[in-house]
Parts: structure tokens; sequence; C-alpha cells
């Protein structure tokens, strides 16, 4: 798992919107899943905070993911989820 920064393209087109998300990979290094609200962060103590918000900061200095290329690797539908009541 890494975290990523998500350009959440199916959400709204024409207002750019980025989200941190943790990002899945199968044994061979390819995405496989992802989580759109992955970057809530939970741990058993500060230090192991500390080091997923560095994750995160490391995160940034990747290239963006787009979610539709996401949705497309990973067949997901999240955008559907998100749009249902």
């Amino acid at each position: 798992m890494e975290h990523r920064v998500v350009h959440l393209d199916l959400s709204s087109p024409d207002e750019p919107t980025f989200a941190i998300c943790e990002v899945f990979h199968d044994d061979t290094g390819e995405i496989c899943h992802y989580a759109l609200n992955g970057a809530c962060i939970t741990a058993e103590t500060p230090a192991k905070i500390a080091f997923e918000l560095d994750s995160m900061r490391k995160a940034t200095e990747k290239p963006v993911v787009l979610q539709s290329e996401l949705e497309r690797i990973t067949n997901s539908d999240v955008a559907a989820q998100l749009k249902s009541p």
C-alpha cells in the first residue's frame, strides 16, 4: 500500500479536486485497488501517525493519478457509489 494524490476527475470535471488515497498493488507492482476515503489516519501510537503523515506528504511528490484511470484499472464503481443516495 502507498499513498497517492488522486485527481477526482469523475466527481466534478469543471472544478479540479484532489485527494490523498491509499493505493494497493498486486504482486507485479501494478495498481489493483484503491480506497477513495482512505486518508483517515488511525494508528497504535502517535509516532505511527507521524509516519503515515510523512507518507502522505511524499505522495505529493509523485505523479497524480486520475480517478477515472483507477476506476478502469480496478473495475471499481466508486463514482456510482458516490452518486447514489
